[in-house]
């Protein structure tokens, strides 16, 4: 699989936009389509889902350095 420019993954081309990293890609997507996919949580829960974002991200990224992914 390919990287992005800044050698991430994952990453997607919008409007030949190249937007980098899960969470940039989860922010642009939830601007351009005007839609926040956690209004329903209160903000504890907020914390707690970015929480398990960042550690899934982070515990997962050894994984491209094995090249599994082409």
């Amino acid at each position: 699989m390919e990287l992005s420019a800044k050698g991430k993954m994952p990453w997607i081309t919008y409007n030949n936009q190249d937007i980098s990293d899960s969470q940039f890609c989860i922010e642009f997507l939830m601007k351009e389509f005007n839609k926040d996919l956690s209004n329903h949580l209160i903000l504890s829960q907020r914390a707690i889902a970015r929480a398990f974002l960042k550690m899934t991200e982070e515990s997962l990224r050894w994984l491209y350095s094995l090249n599994i992914f082409k």
